[in-house]
């Protein structure tokens, strides 16, 4: 382990990933013959939903400011606030 370390400190001029890190890039590789990314179950939510969530939210509160409603109150992402203006 510390010699693939050591390489990767030479090679690339950075810390190497942990022990466990290449631990787990290996069993991954091993098994599935590839690093790609796995699919996730779950994703993040669509701007379909978070329009959902503030509309709901304003129905519920009116008099609620976007701000407000935006940073957690119902936990809209910020770019998703400033964007849909």
């Amino acid at each position: 382990m510390v010699t693939v370390q050591r390489a990767f400190r030479s090679k690339y001029a950075k810390d190497p990933p942990t022990d466990k890190t290449i631990r787990a890039w290996y069993k991954q590789f091993t098994e599935t013959e590839c690093l790609c990314k796995q699919k996730s179950t779950g994703g993040p939510l669509t701007a379909e939903d978070n329009v959902e969530r503030v509309r709901s939210c304003f129905l519920h509160s009116p008099k609620k400011s976007t701000e407000t409603a935006g940073k957690g109150a119902i936990d809209v992402e910020n770019n998703s606030v400033e964007g849909s203006a």
